[in-house]
């Protein structure tokens, strides 16, 4: 039983510790938004692209 049990006590703390607890510190991660990408926006047209000998 317990070594079913370790496995998903360690998944446990690691979710809390990357989801919680080390922002709670002030250290950025990806799990609280701080993976440092840049924020979804909307899809903006790109103008067709031109052959330089045109």
């Amino acid at each position: 039983m317990l070594d079913a049990l370790l496995p998903l006590a360690i998944l446990a703390l690691w979710i809390a510790l990357f989801r919680w607890i080390l922002p709670w510190m002030g250290i950025p991660t990806c799990m609280s938004g701080g993976c440092g990408l840049p924020p979804q926006t909307e899809a903006q047209e790109v103008p067709p692209r031109t052959h330089p000998d045109r």
